[in-house]
């Protein structure tokens, strides 16, 4: 994978979940308001730019919420794809009090099957 593409993805995530949930992540009293919160990612503008394309779109398929001692963890994962080829895979990580962090994995990670769609949490 290209090491740029993977830093670039990595950043550009990060700054887009920033801008929708906060940075710091805000506390959620339920699992449902932490999911909710997850689902306010859309579709980012700098995907058509870069030629990209998450399937399935942010925030993709949802881990279930973990209460921890200082709040909520979560994961979210999602393909990237340019063009017709997947470029990676995205693991966001939501976790209250904490920025947003992102890793991409390489092109045909397997995505945990308890991972949910978004919509389904």
């Amino acid at each position: 994978m290209d090491p740029y593409f993977r830093m670039n993805a990595m950043e550009s995530y990060i700054r887009h979940a920033c801008s929708f949930v906060g940075d710091p992540v805000p506390d959620a009293a339920t699992a449902a308001e932490f999911v909710a919160l997850a689902k306010r990612m859309m579709k980012p503008d700098f995907e058509g730019v870069n030629g990209w394309r998450t399937d399935p779109p942010l925030p993709g398929l949802l881990e279930k919420p973990e209460k921890l001692a200082t709040g909520w963890r979560m994961i979210c994962a999602t393909r990237i794809h340019q063009g017709t080829r997947e470029a990676g895979v995205l693991f966001l990580t939501l976790m209250t009090g904490k920025t947003p962090s992102a890793f991409v994995a390489e092109p045909g990670t397997v995505i945990p099957q308890e991972y949910l769609p978004a919509a389904s949490r």
